[in-house]
């Protein structure tokens, strides 16, 4: 026998204190005058004799309480010596699923609460010197190491349902991992989870003969209707102050019957807006909401089920998006002085929804660049090495930049197409040719046209340059002419935008400038050169978020949550003079989330849960058990009988410890000590 804390048995010292009360018992005698004591002493002797019995039994029942107590508290077991020479402990993963749906309720109580019963009765069947890692979905730095027994209860104790989700093949392959690192030859994997189909990849398990896997499954309800919001988004791609929007919503229905449902929208706590839609049995179903908003600013949406068939599944009954709508596009024209040109754009960008300059390209404050959305590159006959550089910099780090040639001096505009991989201008043609190509699918020309007419007029041009573009651009024609050859096209380099016009705004080379494309190409293309953030992002993920301020710092930089309850530092990564926010699981909760700098509000974020959990199908033991089947006992995969408390736990591990029967002895010997003072007369 061998003891896990041997230190525990210098408390066997205090056996010396009831011995040395039995031997110096101090009792004061009374002295009792009797006349004649010659017929009471065989009696005195007999009496005396008992006495003494009964004392040294008493001692013994308490000195063997104490004894076992100190024992108990000293952790005694008896490793399993086998024939082969076996590791001095064993490492167990334990794997328990705190995923929203075991968060549920099943035939026998909370799910989870089950689970971490199981894990705990896991625990208690192996020695007290076996080592154990319990893991969950959130695959956190407490969860990533070995404990003692004693010490993994409170883990165990500690777990909480989360919005993370992990596929059943990645939590086996982290636990084997771990393992492996514990350089151990008989260790055991437990998985204890509902097994939705979504994520119980077991084709996916990598086997290993060193670990082999249990898996141990819990009955959710026979019932599991359910249906959620997915996704959203709006049905055009810029937002307007006093226009109509139509927000769209993607609602899925896990049902055998069709479901009537109430969809409610608040932006900034205000109701906007709702609709009231039937969804189809097992099915999918877009739904539409119109509002509109009155001013500028931040705006923070919430998408909101008004009825839901599961209470158990509350998380996917809402959905948070957030967006800007930024005051001023700002534009800059660079032009060379006293051209044509300079009516064209000045009376193009007199909306007020415009803050349009034009500067001439000798007079140009590079610095400013970073304050613009969009610059026009508006044939210029001076092109210098600082200014290409410059452009090629306000690209990367998010700019859109519009390039209309100068047909005399192709050669430094190339320098500037090929810095930022758009293609290069070849030759100058000067055949009349008809625009004969527009391409209505891309964004850019998406909603402009209520009917798309037969025979539609499209400008022409009287001289333009031809566009070589490189396969590796990712170059899109928006319109092409009749040769073939593009006469607007777009391509993206890095964070930014660049679009090539294949000739000059003036009149003498096209009648773009008075064609009504010109109006709307122009303006789509300042309008999409605006800053776009993703309407949402998911929870339990490492999402990259852009911010609309430049020279960020980050010591004053914070994102809290609308309630304030949550304030934090997030990751900071900067580009150039753009920055971005990555949120390495911070945040828990879903909801709306300010991101502030020095004190002030600069943007917000919507997050919300993965919709995985959605999916309520789970595996029922039977398929459970064909899966392992079909996977052939190669895998290394078993199912755990859950009902049978005996299982084979008891076999899966092998060592024993008794600290548990010491206690039985104890009590055993201080009832005993109680019965002999009580009942010996």
């Amino acid at each position: 026998m061998k003891f896990l804390y041997p230190e525990f048995l210098w408390a066997l010292s205090v056996l010396a204190v009831p011995i040395i009360i039995h031997l110096f018992n101090f009792r004061k005698f009374k002295k009792v005058y009797f006349s004649n004591i010659q017929l009471l002493k065989e009696v005195k002797q007999e009496t005396k004799s008992k006495s003494q019995l009964k004392h040294l039994l008493v001692l013994l029942a308490r000195l063997l309480a104490l004894a076992t107590l100190v024992l108990a508290f000293a952790h005694p077991y008896i490793p399993n010596n086998t024939i082969q020479e076996k590791k001095p402990f064993k490492s167990v993963g334990i794997f328990v699923d705190n995923s929203f749906s075991m968060d549920a309720k099943g035939t026998n109580g909370n799910l989870l609460q089950q689970a971490k019963s199981k894990a705990r009765e896991i625990v208690n069947s192996y020695s007290i010197a076996d080592k154990f890692q319990v893991l969950t979905n959130d695959f956190e730095g407490i969860h990533q190491r070995f404990y003692g027994k004693s010490e993994v209860m409170d883990i165990i104790d500690g777990v909480a349902p989360t919005a993370v989700t992990r596929t059943i093949s990645d939590v086996i392959s982290k636990l084997q991992t771990n393992i492996a690192h514990q350089d151990q030859s008989d260790n055991q994997i437990f998985i204890l989870s509902d097994f939705q189909k979504n994520i119980a990849d077991l084709n996916n398990v990598v086997s290993d003969s060193t670990a082999p896997v249990f898996l141990g499954w819990f009955q959710q309800k026979a019932s599991r209707d359910n249906f959620w919001i997915d996704s959203i988004w709006f049905e055009t791609p810029i937002r307007k102050v006093k226009s109509e929007e139509i927000l769209k919503a993607r609602i899925k229905c896990i049902s055998a019957e069709p479901a009537n449902v109430h969809l409610s929208l608040s932006i900034n706590g205000n109701s906007r807006g709702f609709s009231n839609s039937q969804l189809d049995s097992n099915g999918t179903t877009i739904c539409e909401i119109p509002f509109s908003v009155d001013d500028f600013g931040i705006k923070n949406g919430k998408v909101s089920l008004s009825e839901y068939p599961n209470p158990d599944l509350f998380f996917d009954d809402s959905y948070f998006f957030s967006y800007t709508i930024d005051p001023k596009i700002k534009v800059l024209s660079i032009i060379d002085p006293l051209t044509d040109t300079n009516n064209a754009l000045n009376t193009l960008f007199t909306d007020s929804v415009f803050a349009f300059t034009q500067k001439s390209s000798k007079n140009l404050d590079y610095g400013k660049f970073k304050e613009q959305n969009l610059i026009v590159l508006n044939s210029p006959n001076d092109l210098s090495t600082g200014l290409i550089k410059e452009l090629n910099k306000f690209v990367t780090n998010g700019g859109s930049l519009l390039i209309v040639p100068n047909f005399n001096n192709l050669e430094a505009y190339n320098k500037l197409t090929l810095s930022i991989n758009s293609g290069r201008f070849t030759r100058l043609d000067t055949t009349t040719q008809q625009a004969s190509y527009i391409d209505f699918k891309n964004v850019l020309y998406q909603g402009v046209f209520e009917k798309i007419p037969d025979n539609l007029d499209l400008p022409q041009v009287f001289s333009h340059v031809a566009i070589e573009q490189f396969s590796n651009t990712g170059a899109v024609d928006l319109m092409r002419l009749q040769n073939g050859r593009p006469f607007l096209s777009f391509n993206e380099f890095q964070a930014g935008k660049v679009y090539l016009l294949a000739t000059e705004l003036n009149r003498s080379q096209s009648n773009f400038t008075q064609h009504a494309l010109f109006v709307t190409s122009l303006f789509r293309i300042a309008e999409f050169s605006q800053f776009k953030q993703s309407l949402a992002f998911q929870i339990g993920r490492d999402n990259i978020i852009p911010l609309n301020v430049l020279d960020i710092k980050a010591d004053q930089l914070t994102v809290r949550s609308e309630d304030n309850k949550m304030k934090f530092i997030p990751r900071l990564a900067s580009r150039g003079n753009k920055s971005t926010i990555i949120l390495n699981n911070q945040v828990k909760d879903a909801g709306t989330y300010f991101i502030e700098y020095s004190d002030s509000l600069i943007q917000s974020v919507g997050l919300n849960f993965d919709r995985i959990e959605s999916h309520t199908a789970c595996y029922n033991e039977k398929e459970l058990q064909n899966m392992v089947n079909e996977l052939g006992p190669g895998s290394g995969i078993q199912l755990l009988e859950l009902e049978n408390r005996e299982l084979s736990l008891a076999n899966i591990a092998s060592d024993h410890d008794y600290w548990k029967l010491f206690i039985v002895l104890t009590l055993l010997f201080l009832a005993t000590e109680i019965a002999l003072i009580k009942l010996w007369k």
